[in-house]
């Protein structure tokens, strides 16, 4: 982790705590693999429960977020008024403090796309529910995340506005 990344997140393995800026506890990404052997164990739709898990995830996040670039930038904006770049980045460095690689958002006609190299592609659905949940609650329009490419290590979500 870079000294960026420490700005917003202060990790102690050993003791599995994760703390933000403030030094208050923080959300901690959960663990794939854990969630997956449970869901396996359980005979649920895995998939289903992970993008559900995802979207409880982004929603908290968005919260978070908000108070981290208020202290980062100084000005306490709704997300969707904040500067683009320290949100950006603040997502960049979560998501790859947390082992769920490196993301990349390219803007396009109708959609968001999200590259995320160096990660899980069996993360794929917990990392669209999260960005559904993010991207939603940020631009306070329904939006709904799509896998479009899915090779080993390099995920690309697509995200486009939802129907009502």
């Amino acid at each position: 982790m870079s000294a960026t990344d420490e700005t917003f997140f202060r990790l102690d393995g050993k003791r599995g705590l994760c703390a933000d800026a403030t030094g208050a506890p923080s959300l901690a990404a959960p663990d794939l693999d854990d969630l997956l052997d449970a869901l396996r164990e359980a005979e649920a739709d895995a998939s289903d429960y992970l993008r559900r898990i995802g979207q409880a995830w982004g929603k908290r996040m968005v919260e978070r977020f908000a108070r981290l670039l208020a202290e980062r930038t100084g000005s306490a904006l709704p997300l969707a008024q904040a500067p683009v770049e320290p949100f950006l980045a603040l997502c960049h460095a979560y998501l790859s403090a947390h082992g769920f690689g490196q993301c990349v958002f390219v803007e396009g006609e109708p959609t968001l796309a999200v590259h995320i190299r160096d990660g899980a592609s069996k993360a794929s659905p917990l990392l669209a529910g999260f960005f559904e949940a993010l991207i939603s609650g940020v631009t306070d329009t329904p939006v709904v995340c799509r896998t479009q490419a899915l090779e080993a290590n390099h995920i690309v979500l697509e995200a486009f506005q939802a129907e009502t």
